[in-house]
C-alpha cells in the first residue's frame, strides 16, 4: 500500500511537474515573441539600418512563373465593387469641380482600376513590386494609355521633386534602399531609385479621359506631400480609398 502510494505521488508530481514546465516554457516562449523587434518577424534590415517590406512581399506574392499571376488576383472587375460603387459614392461629392478621386493601396494590376476611370473616377494606386506595374501595362495596353515609363521622385530641400537624386562616390559603401550605385550622367556614385510614378490615362467616355497613376513605393512610405508631387491630386488626399483583399495581407 505504501509502495502504490508512493508511486501514486510520483506520478502526481510528474504530471505537475510536466504541466508546470509546459506552462512556463509556452510563457517564456510568449516573453521572447514579445522582445523580438516587430520588423524581424517579416521584414529583412539593411545594412544601413533600413527595413525592406518589399522584398518579402515580392518574393511571396510575386514570385510565380511568367504568364501565370497570384491567386489573389481576379481577371475581371470585383462583383462586390460593381454591385456597391453607386452606394459608396452617394454621399460624396467632388472637390472644386474635379472627378472623384479614390486610392487603391496594393493595387497590383487588379483590372478594376482601369473600371474605376471608366466610371469617372481619377485613380492612383499604391504598388511596390515592380513585375504586376509592367504586366499592368502589357496586358491592359488597349485601355490603358500613355502609361510608357516612370517618373523617378527625389526629396529636395523644399520636398519632392521630379528626378533622380545623385549623391557622389568613389566607391560601393554598400546597398542602400531606393538608391543603386552606378556610372550615370552625374558621375559614380548612388542615384536615386525609389519612389517613381507610372502615369497614364484611361478612356471614360465620348472624349474624356480619365488619369490612372501608380506609385511604386512601399504604401507605408507615400505621405500627402508625395503624392501631391507625384500625382494629380495637389491635395495629397483621395476623397475615397477601396481595396479589396491588400489590406489584410499586411502583417500585424
Amino acid at each position: 500500500s505504501s509502495s502504490s502510494s508512493s508511486s501514486s505521488s510520483s506520478s502526481s508530481c510528474g504530471r505537475n511537474g510536466v504541466t508546470a514546465f509546459a506552462a512556463a516554457g509556452a510563457a517564456g516562449a510568449s516573453a521572447l515573441l514579445l522582445l523580438q523587434p516587430p520588423l524581424q518577424c517579416y521584414y529583412e534590415q539593411g545594412p544601413d539600418g533600413a527595413v525592406d517590406r518589399l522584398k518579402r512581399w515580392s518574393s511571396r506574392s510575386w514570385n510565380v512563373k511568367a504568364g501565370a499571376s497570384p491567386g489573389f488576383h481576379l481577371r475581371s472587375v470585383s462583383p462586390v465593387l460593381e454591385k456597391y460603387l453607386p452606394r459608396l459614392t452617394d454621399s460624396l461629392s467632388c472637390a472644386e469641380g474635379q472627378p472623384l478621386s479614390v486610392l487603391l493601396p496594393l493595387c497590383g494590376k487588379t483590372v478594376d482600376m482601369m473600371y474605376l476611370c471608366e466610371q469617372g473616377f481619377r485613380v492612383a494606386g499604391v504598388e511596390g513590386v515592380l513585375r504586376p506595374i509592367l504586366e499592368l501595362r502589357s496586358e491592359q495596353r488597349m485601355r490603358l494609355k500613355d502609361f510608357k515609363d516612370r517618373t523617378i521622385l527625389s526629396r529636395g530641400s523644399s520636398g519632392w521633386v521630379e528626378g533622380a537624386g545623385f549623391e557622389p562616390a568613389q566607391e560601393f559603401q554598400g546597398g542602400r534602399r531606393g538608391e543603386v550605385f552606378k556610372l550615370g550622367a552625374q558621375g559614380l556614385g548612388y542615384y536615386t531609385d525609389s519612389p517613381a510614378v507610372w502615369r497614364g490615362k484611361v478612356r471614360a467616355g465620348n472624349r474624356t479621359t480619365m488619369p490612372l497613376h501608380v506609385i511604386q513605393a512601399d504604401m507605408f512610405d507615400v505621405t500627402p506631400d508625395l503624392v501631391s508631387t507625384a500625382t494629380f491630386e495637389d491635395r495629397g488626399k483621395f476623397d475615397m480609398m477601396y481595396d479589396r483583399g491588400g489590406l489584410d495581407s499586411v502583417p500585424p
